[in-house]
């Protein structure tokens, strides 16, 4: 009597689907940010205590579920960035899970099993689950719903209504995942007939509803969330979208993607290109309807980056899931080709007849190799080399940040007056009773010029410039400089401190700061 294979048994799935998710998880605890990551994320801690996206707490458009579930975890933890960083890991190893899944559904379980092993090692996807951003939400509930729609595909038309619901929570995580994949949606459960897409629909409706309402009266009523929404749509239409800028914005914005999913997705691209340059045809994208799918679940947000704007590496992890399928794809054909050539040659040699018994074992033992080498590269990148949430760059914050308001915690805060920049809204909740002024505004035309001024009231004695943006040139007819928190180069911590009197006026900028004496 021969054996069951393995991936039959009816337990298989289900045990290396929690097997894939605890592995992920497990592997993001030890690596987690201690402080607030960035600006971004320091609006998410702020809108624990007080949510109101007119005061960016958060930042439009609002992310209330995501906003929401972190209230909730914080009633446990009692620290807003450990409840944000937790949503991280929980998303990442959901998304993980997810792909096996549908990676599984499309092409088999060892091509299930690589897309999700390569996901969760890819160096941003991992950067992403270790910080208190939103980002790997976009991995995971675009998997989620991606999963819902193929069996839509496969005639499960009974998953309509709970596709919708999924969809709908979704953009309560991040707004733009109702963009991303609505024509995915649409176009699935259109095949399950006009009745179900519309109880769908209705459906995703409400879900939107049940956090939209609630955000725009916690902001102070539609005209407010309306406003600070509309703000910053308009900016980022006008500055960076293709409609307003010209084609000068298509090559800025292909550029910029094109630099995220090298940092992003590194090494594996490689593969990708294999693959896409041997499955992606005229004939196969007819023959072949998971290849339409993966499209459609793939240029949406592709259309957006390069038409709109693509403003953060996060953004990719929208990408990361049908290229890890398209990846492991292309791991798959890479052995075949090898179990093919080995097959070829012992049919056409005598002496290499012995390669036909190994060629499917070669060729198995290549895939695991690729894949293998595609993990190392992958961990090696987050572990050991600079870059954008990568552990050095994560721990780096962790350090200049922690030393940065455990030295101003020292100081009075009736006495002193911060300036910053890059941390700016880290050091306004970490540091909520102090004077806080930014020291320039980006967005400002000719913000490398522009120079502010404060005139220094009774009790102040000292000015704390947190980042200059570089190192200044000089600081003039002012008493101070430069102090170092840590000497250690992989994270140096450095602020300057300024000795001021009541009466003075500071004048302060990018890379500028100045003293007019009191007469």
């Amino acid at each position: 009597m021969s054996r069951r294979p393995f991936w039959d048994r009816p337990w298989a799935i289900p045990l290396v689907t929690l097997l894939l998710m605890l592995v992920t998880a497990a592997s993001r605890w030890p690596f987690a940010s201690r402080m607030l990551y960035a600006w971004d994320s320091a609006n998410f801690a702020l809108a624990l205590s007080y949510y109101n996206v007119g005061f960016h707490q958060p930042h439009p458009p609002g992310y209330p579920l995501y906003v929401g579930l972190a209230s909730l975890l914080n009633l446990w933890l009692q620290d807003p960035n450990s409840s944000y960083v937790l949503i991280s890991i929980l998303t990442s190893a959901g998304a993980v899970g997810a792909l096996f899944l549908l990676g599984t559904a499309m092409y088999g379980p060892w091509v299930g099993l690589g897309s999700a092993t390569i996901l969760a090692a890819t160096v941003g996807f991992w950067g992403y689950g270790e910080v208190a951003y939103p980002y790997t939400s976009l991995s995971f509930f675009g998997t989620l719903v991606a999963l819902l729609c193929y069996l839509l595909w496969r005639g499960h038309r009974s998953v309509a209504i709970l596709c919708g619901l999924v969809l709908g929570i979704a953009g309560g995580f991040r707004q733009d995942t109702l963009l991303f994949l609505g024509p995915l949606w649409l176009v699935s459960v259109w095949q399950a007939g006009i009745p179900r897409l519309i109880l769908s629909a209705l459906v995703l409706g409400l879900a939107v509803a049940s956090w939209l309402m609630p955000a725009v009266l916690l902001s102070g009523g539609w005209d407010a969330f309306q406003k600070a929404s509309g703000a910053q749509t308009n900016y980022v239409l006008s500055t960076y979208s293709v409609p307003y800028a010209g084609l000068g914005a298509l090559r800025r914005n292909a550029e910029t993607l094109l630099l995220f999913l090298k940092q992003m997705f590194g090494l594996s691209g490689l593969v990708t290109l294999y693959a896409l340059g041997r499955f992606l045809t005229f004939k196969s994208l007819v023959a072949d309807r998971r290849l339409p799918f993966l499209l459609l679940w793939f240029l949406p947000p592709l259309a957006v980056y390069l038409v709109i704007h693509i403003g953060d590496p996060g953004y990719v992890l929208s990408l990361l899931p049908p290229l890890c399928i398209v990846t492991a794809v292309g791991v798959r054909d890479i052995a075949h080709d090898l179990q093919s050539a080995l097959l070829l040659l012992s049919g056409h040699h005598q002496r290499l007849f012995g390669l036909a018994r190994l060629s499917g074992g070669l060729g198995g033992s290549l895939a695991m190799l690729l894949v293998s080498c595609l993990v190392i590269w992958n961990v090696s990148a987050f572990l050991t080399t600079p870059g954008p949430v990568r552990l050095t760059e994560i721990r780096a914050i962790d350090t200049i940040l922690r030393n940065q308001v455990e030295y101003a915690r020292n100081l009075n805060s009736g006495s002193v007056v911060v300036l910053a920049k890059e941390r700016f809204r880290q050091f306004k909740y970490y540091l909520p009773e102090y004077n806080l002024k930014l020291l320039y505004d980006e967005y400002q035309e000719g913000y490398l010029e522009a120079r502010q001024s404060y005139h220094v009231p009774e009790g102040v004695d000292t000015i704390l410039v947190m980042d200059f943006g570089k190192h200044p040139v000089q600081a003039q007819e002012a008493v101070g400089g430069e102090i170092v928190l840590d000497s250690n180069p992989r994270h140096w911590a450095t602020l300057w401190r300024f000795e001021v009197r009541p009466g003075d006026t500071i004048h302060y900028g990018y890379d500028y700061f100045a003293v007019d004496r009191r007469s």
